[in-house]
């Protein structure tokens, strides 16, 4: 069969990462840029790559939407705890507010709707004034306001007057989000349950961030609820609007009691069996014994395995039969560089990326850079844009991100939480994530 001609620049000069060629999408190979497919594993090439190495005039992508600068991860280890005695101050300054409002509110109804009593005391002669009825419960209902609104505050903002003016923030000790009502609900009702006993209980539950055995000075308050207050004048503010994921870096506590070793008794090694042989008899004194049957050639050790074998190389793009099947030579047991990205798609293909790309039905650079990686999905991509995902692997960490997709994209973590991938808004993802695009699933695994 006839080779059809080549363009010029082909050969055995091309090398991947040269400007004739570029690299497959699964196995790396070089693929010339009129090649409808890898020679090396028969992955088809992008049809616009395909066109616009064929001269078909190039399609710009659109310049007026760019992602979101990517904001920096938090991590769990730069956050400080509220120091106890800013907590202790800022608790004060509540109080002070509250008390003022109900001054506010309260004597002007005595003023008016009160009613003058006297009565005499040891230092003489007093005059008070009583309320009752609508006015006892304004000034009733004044009392309550402040520290109602103070727990709305907390809620849903993350901090109450004193905590703000302090620099304080109340989150989720977990993922360092804003509390929420119920979780606010929940820590006033064990502060409540504790001044049941005489008051006595309450001021241990406010004394109990002393002895947190985290050392993150969380109460029993704190702990019940699931909360944490910090500083975020010496450390991060984890609820600022230009904060990037948070990570957990925290090493993992040691267990209280490691299991000892058990001793190691040391045997004494067993005598080698001697055997003893009878002395021969005389040549002459008997008939020679039948000859024992050789004993069968013992089959010589076989060394390890190093790598599959393979058939012979392929040879340089220039002079093979397109048409023929061709076999990519085998890759080495352990050959796989630590670090590596592998996506792992539901349909059992699997992609090495690296370095900056994008993903989806027919995916095209959204930069016009001829260095970012392509990765086209096969099979059913009905549901998958054109350019659905663009990513990047850098150095200790993998972001992607949605290009305005048609039926958007999410991240399924290892414990079963979705986040979904707001378009323009990178995302960190760590190997073992799961990633969602469209009706189509790939697991993202790191070489370690």
């Amino acid at each position: 069969m006839s080779t059809p001609p080549l363009p010029a620049g082909t050969g055995a000069a091309a090398q991947p990462g040269s400007a004739e060629t570029v690299p497959c999408v699964r196995c790396g190979s070089a693929v010339h840029r009129s090649a409808p497919f890898c020679l090396a594993c028969g992955t088809p090439t992008s049809t616009r790559s395909q066109a616009a190495a064929l001269g078909a005039p190039a399609v710009s992508p659109s310049a007026s939407w760019q992602p979101t600068p990517v904001h920096p991860p938090l991590l769990l280890s730069t956050v400080v705890a509220a120091n106890y005695g800013r907590r202790v101050l800022a608790f004060v300054i509540d109080g002070a507010f509250g008390a003022v409002f109900t001054l506010l509110v309260a004597l002007p109804v005595l003023w008016i709707f009160g009613t003058p009593t006297s009565g005499s005391t040891s230092s003489g002669v007093g005059v008070s004034a009583s309320v009752s009825g609508l006015p006892a419960v304004l000034i009733l209902a004044a009392s309550g306001l402040y520290p109602l609104a103070m727990l709305l505050l907390q809620a849903f903002a993350g901090f109450s007057l004193g905590k703000r003016i302090l620099g304080l923030r109340i989150v989720k000790s977990d993922s360092l989000a804003k509390p929420g009502i119920g979780r606010m609900l929940l820590r006033s009702i064990i502060v409540w349950a504790g001044s049941v006993v005489f008051y006595v209980g309450q001021l241990v539950v406010y004394l109990s961030p002393l002895w947190d055995p985290m050392r993150r000075l969380r109460g029993w308050h704190d702990r019940v609820a699931g909360t944490w207050v910090i500083d975020v004048n010496a450390g991060p503010n984890p609820l600022a609007q230009d904060v990037g994921e948070v990570i957990d870096d925290l090493p993992a506590a040691a267990p209280a009691a490691q299991q000892a070793p058990s001793p190691v008794v040391e045997t004494a090694p067993e005598p080698a069996a001697v055997v003893r042989v009878a002395p021969t008899a005389e040549p002459f004194a008997a008939a020679p014994a039948a000859p024992a049957p050789p004993a069968p050639p013992t089959a010589p050790a076989q060394a390890p395995i190093e790598a599959i074998p393979s058939f012979d190389p392929q040879p340089t793009f220039g002079g093979e039969d397109l048409d023929g099947t061709k076999l990519s030579t085998s890759i080495p047991v352990g050959a796989v560089p630590p670090g590596t990205v592998t996506l792992l798609f539901d349909t059992g293909e699997s992609y090495v990326i690296t370095g900056h790309g994008v993903l989806g039905r027919d995916p095209v650079s959204p930069y016009d850079a001829a260095g970012d990686m392509l990765v086209q999905i096969g099979g059913d991509t009905r549901s998958i844009s054109k350019t659905h995902i663009e990513f990047e692997v850098q150095p200790g960490s993998l972001w992607m991100t949605d290009r305005r997709s048609t039926n958007g994209s999410a991240i399924v973590r290892a414990d079963g939480i979705e986040s979904p991938l707001t378009p323009g808004q990178r995302m960190t993802v760590r190997s073992g994530d799961r990633v969602r695009v469209g009706t189509r699933v790939f697991t993202v695994t790191v070489a370690p």
